[in-house]
Protein backbone atom coordinates (compact mmCIF):
# COMPACT_ATOMS: atom_id res chain seq x y z
CA UNK A 1 0.00 0.00 0.00
CA UNK A 2 1.13 3.57 -0.95
CA UNK A 3 3.03 5.25 1.98
CA UNK A 4 2.09 8.96 2.90
CA UNK A 5 4.81 11.11 1.91
CA UNK A 6 7.43 12.42 3.91
CA UNK A 7 7.21 15.93 2.79
CA UNK A 8 3.69 16.18 3.51
CA UNK A 9 4.42 15.18 7.12
CA UNK A 10 6.76 17.44 7.43
CA UNK A 11 4.05 20.28 6.69
CA UNK A 12 2.20 18.55 8.91
CA UNK A 13 4.52 19.38 11.74
CA UNK A 14 5.09 22.27 11.21
CA UNK A 15 1.22 23.06 11.58
CA UNK A 16 1.40 21.49 14.55
CA UNK A 17 4.71 23.89 15.75
CA UNK A 18 3.14 26.86 14.47
CA UNK A 19 -0.23 25.80 16.61
CA UNK A 20 2.18 24.93 19.54
CA UNK A 21 3.50 29.26 19.38
CA UNK A 22 -0.39 30.35 19.42
CA UNK A 23 -0.93 28.52 22.58
CA UNK A 24 2.40 29.56 24.46
CA UNK A 25 1.41 33.28 23.31
CA UNK A 26 -2.14 32.59 24.24
CA UNK A 27 -0.91 31.13 27.78
CA UNK A 28 1.56 34.06 28.07
CA UNK A 29 -0.80 37.09 27.28
CA UNK A 30 -3.41 35.19 29.71
CA UNK A 31 -0.98 35.18 33.11
CA UNK A 32 0.49 38.90 31.97
CA UNK A 33 -3.06 40.43 31.76
CA UNK A 34 -3.55 40.37 35.70
CA UNK A 35 -0.64 42.99 35.88
CA UNK A 36 -2.12 45.33 33.09
CA UNK A 37 -4.69 48.28 33.55
CA UNK A 38 -8.09 48.57 32.46
CA UNK A 39 -7.37 49.65 29.28
CA UNK A 40 -4.38 47.19 28.54
CA UNK A 41 -6.82 44.60 29.97
CA UNK A 42 -9.17 45.14 26.63
CA UNK A 43 -6.05 45.30 24.22
CA UNK A 44 -4.97 41.87 25.60
CA UNK A 45 -8.41 40.52 25.80
CA UNK A 46 -8.85 41.54 22.36
CA UNK A 47 -5.50 40.24 21.29
CA UNK A 48 -6.26 36.69 22.82
CA UNK A 49 -9.56 36.66 20.79
CA UNK A 50 -7.38 37.20 17.40
CA UNK A 51 -4.91 34.76 18.29
CA UNK A 52 -7.99 31.92 18.85
CA UNK A 53 -9.33 32.89 15.28
CA UNK A 54 -5.89 32.36 13.34
CA UNK A 55 -5.56 29.19 15.77
CA UNK A 56 -8.67 28.14 14.57
CA UNK A 57 -8.25 28.75 10.86
CA UNK A 58 -5.08 26.91 11.16
CA UNK A 59 -6.42 23.62 13.05
CA UNK A 60 -9.10 23.87 9.75
CA UNK A 61 -6.01 22.90 7.60
CA UNK A 62 -4.78 20.84 9.60
CA UNK A 63 -8.11 18.83 10.16
CA UNK A 64 -7.92 18.82 5.97
CA UNK A 65 -4.80 16.94 6.39
CA UNK A 66 -5.39 14.74 8.60
CA UNK A 67 -8.64 13.63 6.69
CA UNK A 68 -6.81 12.44 3.65
CA UNK A 69 -4.33 10.13 6.03
CA UNK A 70 -5.25 6.83 8.14
CA UNK A 71 -3.72 6.29 11.30
CA UNK A 72 -3.50 3.19 12.94
CA UNK A 73 -2.15 2.45 16.47
CA UNK A 74 0.33 -0.70 17.29
CA UNK A 75 1.19 -2.50 20.16
CA UNK A 76 4.11 0.00 20.71
CA UNK A 77 2.14 3.14 20.15
CA UNK A 78 3.37 4.08 16.56
CA UNK A 79 1.62 5.17 14.10
CA UNK A 80 1.11 3.73 10.80
CA UNK A 81 0.15 6.44 8.07
CA UNK A 82 -1.22 5.64 4.92
CA UNK A 83 -3.13 7.36 1.80
CA UNK A 84 -6.97 6.37 1.96
CA UNK A 85 -7.11 7.57 -1.86
CA UNK A 86 -6.47 3.97 -2.52
CA UNK A 87 -9.52 1.68 -3.09
CA UNK A 88 -9.65 -1.75 -1.76
CA UNK A 89 -10.26 -3.49 -5.19
CA UNK A 90 -8.13 -0.92 -6.88
CA UNK A 91 -5.38 -2.74 -9.70
CA UNK A 92 -2.74 -1.09 -7.59
CA UNK A 93 -4.31 -2.21 -3.97
CA UNK A 94 -4.15 -6.01 -5.70
CA UNK A 95 -0.73 -5.49 -6.55
CA UNK A 96 0.51 -4.68 -3.45
CA UNK A 97 -1.23 -7.54 -2.02
CA UNK A 98 0.59 -9.76 -4.36
CA UNK A 99 3.84 -8.21 -3.83
CA UNK A 100 4.76 -5.58 -0.74
CA UNK A 101 6.45 -2.41 -2.38
CA UNK A 102 7.59 -1.10 0.61
CA UNK A 103 6.98 -1.25 4.25
CA UNK A 104 4.93 1.52 5.93
CA UNK A 105 6.87 3.88 7.91
CA UNK A 106 6.45 4.44 11.63
CA UNK A 107 5.77 7.82 13.79
CA UNK A 108 6.64 8.07 17.44
CA UNK A 109 4.59 11.07 17.68
CA UNK A 110 1.54 11.47 19.61
CA UNK A 111 -1.38 13.76 18.13
CA UNK A 112 -4.22 13.24 21.03
CA UNK A 113 -3.12 16.75 22.84
CA UNK A 114 -3.18 18.51 19.37
CA UNK A 115 -6.25 16.98 18.38
CA UNK A 116 -8.41 17.61 21.21
CA UNK A 117 -7.35 20.91 21.57
CA UNK A 118 -7.87 21.47 18.61
CA UNK A 119 -11.72 20.05 18.66
CA UNK A 120 -12.25 22.71 22.08
CA UNK A 121 -11.33 25.71 19.53
CA UNK A 122 -13.97 24.72 17.03
CA UNK A 123 -16.45 25.17 19.15
CA UNK A 124 -16.22 28.80 20.16
CA UNK A 125 -18.79 30.42 17.39
CA UNK A 126 -18.20 33.27 15.22
CA UNK A 127 -19.14 36.93 15.88
CA UNK A 128 -21.28 37.73 13.23
CA UNK A 129 -19.88 41.27 11.72
CA UNK A 130 -21.72 44.16 12.46
CA UNK A 131 -22.21 46.90 9.91
CA UNK A 132 -22.35 50.45 10.85
CA UNK A 133 -24.23 52.76 9.12
CA UNK A 134 -23.28 56.38 8.88
CA UNK A 135 -27.10 58.77 9.76
CA UNK A 136 -26.34 62.20 7.93
CA UNK A 137 -25.80 64.78 10.64
CA UNK A 138 -28.20 67.67 11.09
CA UNK A 139 -25.26 70.43 12.45
CA UNK A 140 -23.28 69.84 9.57
CA UNK A 141 -25.83 70.76 7.00
CA UNK A 142 -27.33 73.42 8.64
CA UNK A 143 -23.73 74.85 9.07
CA UNK A 144 -23.17 73.91 5.46
CA UNK A 145 -26.15 75.98 4.98
CA UNK A 146 -25.42 79.34 6.17
CA UNK A 147 -21.49 79.26 5.87
CA UNK A 148 -20.50 76.84 2.92
CA UNK A 149 -20.18 80.09 0.13
CA UNK A 150 -17.58 81.83 2.56
CA UNK A 151 -16.04 78.17 3.72
CA UNK A 152 -14.91 78.09 0.59
CA UNK A 153 -13.53 81.13 -0.53
CA UNK A 154 -11.49 81.26 2.73
CA UNK A 155 -10.03 77.93 1.51
CA UNK A 156 -9.47 78.98 -1.83
CA UNK A 157 -7.55 82.18 -0.59
CA UNK A 158 -4.91 79.35 1.34
CA UNK A 159 -6.54 79.92 4.85
CA UNK A 160 -6.93 76.55 7.22
CA UNK A 161 -3.99 74.51 5.79
CA UNK A 162 -2.75 73.38 8.48
CA UNK A 163 -6.46 72.23 9.93
CA UNK A 164 -7.21 70.39 6.17
CA UNK A 165 -4.18 68.24 7.00
CA UNK A 166 -5.17 67.71 10.88
CA UNK A 167 -8.59 66.41 9.45
CA UNK A 168 -6.91 64.17 7.42
CA UNK A 169 -4.28 62.90 10.45
CA UNK A 170 -7.26 62.72 12.84
CA UNK A 171 -9.13 60.75 10.23
CA UNK A 172 -12.46 62.82 11.25
CA UNK A 173 -14.73 61.84 7.97
CA UNK A 174 -15.21 65.30 7.44
CA UNK A 175 -14.69 67.66 4.68
CA UNK A 176 -12.26 70.72 5.21
CA UNK A 177 -15.29 73.11 3.77
CA UNK A 178 -18.01 71.49 6.23
CA UNK A 179 -15.54 71.65 9.25
CA UNK A 180 -14.80 75.62 8.51
CA UNK A 181 -18.45 75.87 7.85
CA UNK A 182 -18.93 74.33 11.35
CA UNK A 183 -16.21 76.64 13.06
CA UNK A 184 -18.11 79.97 11.70
CA UNK A 185 -21.35 78.77 12.72
CA UNK A 186 -20.04 77.18 16.23
CA UNK A 187 -18.42 80.87 16.80
CA UNK A 188 -21.74 82.76 15.78
CA UNK A 189 -23.83 80.48 18.39
CA UNK A 190 -21.11 81.47 20.78
CA UNK A 191 -21.48 85.20 20.44
CA UNK A 192 -25.66 85.38 20.95
CA UNK A 193 -25.31 83.32 23.95
CA UNK A 194 -22.22 85.55 25.31
CA UNK A 195 -24.75 88.28 24.41
CA UNK A 196 -27.66 86.87 26.08
CA UNK A 197 -25.12 86.15 29.25
CA UNK A 198 -24.16 89.77 29.46
CA UNK A 199 -27.46 91.39 29.11
CA UNK A 200 -28.48 89.03 31.94
CA UNK A 201 -25.73 90.29 34.34
CA UNK A 202 -26.32 93.94 33.06
CA UNK A 203 -29.87 93.76 35.23
CA UNK A 204 -29.37 90.66 37.80
CA UNK A 205 -26.40 89.52 40.15
CA UNK A 206 -25.94 86.27 40.84
CA UNK A 207 -24.94 85.15 44.50
CA UNK A 208 -24.13 81.83 46.22
CA UNK A 209 -26.40 82.88 49.14
CA UNK A 210 -30.14 82.98 49.08
CA UNK A 211 -31.18 84.83 47.39
CA UNK A 212 -29.69 83.91 44.21
CA UNK A 213 -30.66 86.39 42.22
CA UNK A 214 -30.97 90.07 42.60
CA UNK A 215 -31.37 93.25 40.65
CA UNK A 216 -28.78 95.43 39.53
CA UNK A 217 -28.40 98.83 41.78
CA UNK A 218 -26.44 101.76 40.39
CA UNK A 219 -24.84 103.03 36.63
CA UNK A 220 -25.76 100.53 34.24
CA UNK A 221 -22.63 101.69 32.42
CA UNK A 222 -20.46 101.16 35.17
CA UNK A 223 -21.81 97.54 35.51
CA UNK A 224 -21.35 97.22 31.84
CA UNK A 225 -18.03 97.72 31.64
CA UNK A 226 -16.96 95.08 34.04
CA UNK A 227 -18.80 92.57 31.82
CA UNK A 228 -18.43 93.25 28.61
CA UNK A 229 -15.26 91.26 28.16
CA UNK A 230 -18.05 88.38 28.24
CA UNK A 231 -18.70 89.42 24.50
CA UNK A 232 -15.25 88.86 23.46
CA UNK A 233 -14.01 86.32 25.91
CA UNK A 234 -16.41 83.24 25.04
CA UNK A 235 -16.58 83.63 21.16
CA UNK A 236 -12.59 83.64 20.68
CA UNK A 237 -12.23 80.64 22.86
CA UNK A 238 -14.83 79.01 21.45
CA UNK A 239 -13.35 79.16 17.79
CA UNK A 240 -10.04 78.20 18.80
CA UNK A 241 -11.17 75.30 20.32
CA UNK A 242 -13.14 74.08 17.68
CA UNK A 243 -10.05 75.23 15.85
CA UNK A 244 -8.01 73.25 17.44
CA UNK A 245 -9.91 70.29 18.10
CA UNK A 246 -8.62 67.79 15.07
CA UNK A 247 -4.60 68.55 16.67
CA UNK A 248 -5.97 67.20 19.57
CA UNK A 249 -7.95 64.40 18.28
CA UNK A 250 -4.45 63.87 16.09
CA UNK A 251 -2.51 63.57 19.40
CA UNK A 252 -5.24 61.20 21.18
CA UNK A 253 -5.08 58.96 18.09
CA UNK A 254 -1.91 58.62 17.78
CA UNK A 255 -1.23 58.11 22.04
CA UNK A 256 -3.75 55.44 21.01
CA UNK A 257 -2.31 53.63 18.29
CA UNK A 258 0.89 53.52 20.67
CA UNK A 259 -1.23 51.35 22.57
CA UNK A 260 -2.30 49.37 20.23
CA UNK A 261 0.88 48.60 17.99
CA UNK A 262 2.79 45.81 20.73
CA UNK A 263 -0.31 43.81 20.93
CA UNK A 264 -0.99 44.26 16.73
CA UNK A 265 2.84 43.22 16.66
CA UNK A 266 2.65 40.44 18.36
CA UNK A 267 -0.31 39.46 16.00
CA UNK A 268 1.27 39.63 13.17
CA UNK A 269 4.57 37.79 14.27
CA UNK A 270 1.89 35.04 15.05
CA UNK A 271 0.28 35.19 11.29
CA UNK A 272 3.73 35.87 9.37
CA UNK A 273 5.00 31.90 10.88
CA UNK A 274 2.58 30.68 8.29
CA UNK A 275 4.66 31.81 5.24
CA UNK A 276 1.59 34.02 3.64
CA UNK A 277 2.10 37.13 1.52
CA UNK A 278 3.36 40.16 3.78
CA UNK A 279 0.39 42.41 2.34
CA UNK A 280 -1.91 39.49 3.49
CA UNK A 281 -0.68 40.43 6.69
CA UNK A 282 -2.40 43.54 7.30
CA UNK A 283 -5.46 42.45 4.90
CA UNK A 284 -5.95 39.99 7.88
CA UNK A 285 -5.21 42.78 10.47
CA UNK A 286 -7.96 44.56 8.96
CA UNK A 287 -10.34 41.85 9.28
CA UNK A 288 -10.28 40.81 12.87
CA UNK A 289 -11.81 44.62 13.81
CA UNK A 290 -9.54 44.25 16.98
CA UNK A 291 -7.57 47.80 16.19
CA UNK A 292 -9.76 49.85 15.06
CA UNK A 293 -7.50 52.90 15.00
CA UNK A 294 -4.84 50.30 13.50
CA UNK A 295 -6.95 49.08 10.87
CA UNK A 296 -7.54 52.67 9.72
CA UNK A 297 -4.23 53.09 9.20
CA UNK A 298 -3.26 49.90 7.48
CA UNK A 299 -6.40 50.55 5.38
CA UNK A 300 -5.04 53.93 4.10
CA UNK A 301 -1.59 52.18 3.17
CA UNK A 302 -3.04 49.16 1.58
CA UNK A 303 -4.73 52.01 -1.01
Amino acid sequence: MSIFKQKEMGLIKRIIGKEKKLVQELARLSENSKNFDKMENSLVSSQIKTLKKHLIESSKNLRKKLEKIEVKTFSNNSLEIRDKKIQKDSPLNRMVKKKPILKPKKYNFDLSAEIESLEKLHKVKKESKKIKKRKPNFYIAFSNKFFAGISLKLLKKGNFRTLSKDLSRAKLRILPKSYVSIILFTTLLSFLFSVVITLFLLFFNISLISPFLTPVQGNLLIRFAKIFWILFVIPIGTYFFVYFYPLMERKSLGAIIDQELPFATINMSAISGSQIEPSKIFEIIIRTNEYPNIQKEFTALLN
